[in-house]
């Protein structure tokens, strides 16, 4: 899993294709990203500590079933 927080730049055309990209690369070699916001880590902690935790037990729940 890849855990991405984007600042104001990433609002930005140009940032938004080259964010695309990397997740796209980053997908094909089998990593899950998940992005949050500067503003979400600073401010709403415990849901980005949730979502984190809901990703883990999604991908072990997924592992598990292989």
């Amino acid at each position: 899993m890849c855990i991405e927080i984007d600042g104001g730049s990433h609002l930005e055309q140009e940032q938004q294709e080259y964010d695309s990209a990397r997740t796209e690369v980053l997908e094909s070699i089998g990593c899950r990203v998940i992005r949050f916001t500067n503003s979400d880590v600073r401010y709403n902690i415990n849901a980005v500590a949730q979502g984190i935790l809901d990703i883990c037990s999604e991908l072990k729940s997924k592992k598990k079933n292989d």
